[in-house]
């Protein structure tokens, strides 16, 4: 998985903002619905659901996650959140859940460094895999301009650096901003399955047959 780095922005006014100025940003549209606090664990044996909650305390979720992990992690800590797309007319915007994803995770943070004395730093899944269509490279053979743009370099949106900002006083050390592209978390999972398929056919096999008698 390719990890890069986006340092905090300390000047904003040569930032050239859009990218596609038509394009519709949806991400600012709030989530309506049950706001339930699930976490998984996923290990050699699979993926199972080890804890939920409907309560929205922030600190709860906070206690709740350090005394699951505390036992689990290394110094070698990343703690994803802020999952999002680029707004390419404006790529200095973010919706709201994103905003709270960070804070939480920022909280996260501060709490096992506090009391784990373990310094994770942040990453943020971006949302590439549908880029606007751009009739001159999005045919196969050359990369998308909008996400080559979008991600090479990925500008902080202005709350999000703030937030890392904030933090990073709170932590007295700089807190920057790693990142990655779904797209390529995507293909590499598509080759990972492709090489599995090809060296054990038989647990594809007997996945796909529980599949058909469902």
């Amino acid at each position: 998985m390719s990890i890069l780095l986006s340092p905090q922005v300390s000047d904003y006014s040569t930032v050239e903002k859009s990218i596609y100025s038509k394009y519709q940003f949806n991400c600012k549209k709030i989530w309506k619905g049950k706001d339930t606090f699930i976490i998984y664990e996923g290990n050699t044996t699979g993926i199972s659901k080890i804890y939920e909650s409907s309560s929205t305390d922030l600190n709860e979720r906070i206690e709740v996650v350090v005394d699951l992990v505390k036992c689990k992690v290394t110094n070698r800590l990343l703690i994803s959140g802020g999952h999002t797309v680029v707004d390419l007319s404006n790529r200095l915007n973010i919706g709201k859940e994103a905003i709270e994803s960070t804070t939480l995770s920022l909280e996260l943070i501060k709490k096992i460094q506090h009391e784990l004395n373990i310094h994770a730093e942040f990453l943020i899944q971006l949302n590439d895999i549908y880029m606007e269509y751009d009739a001159e490279s999005t045919n196969g053979t050359i990369p998308n301009k909008f996400r080559e743009q979008a991600l090479k370099p990925y500008i902080i949106p202005c709350e999000i650096n703030s937030i890392l900002k904030k933090y990073s006083d709170e932590l007295d050390r700089e807190l920057n901003l790693h990142y990655c592209s779904s797209k390529n978390l995507a293909d590499q999972f598509k080759r990972h399955i492709k090489n599995e398929k090809r060296n054990n056919q038989d647990l594809f096999k007997y996945v796909e047959d529980q599949h058909v008698n469902k």
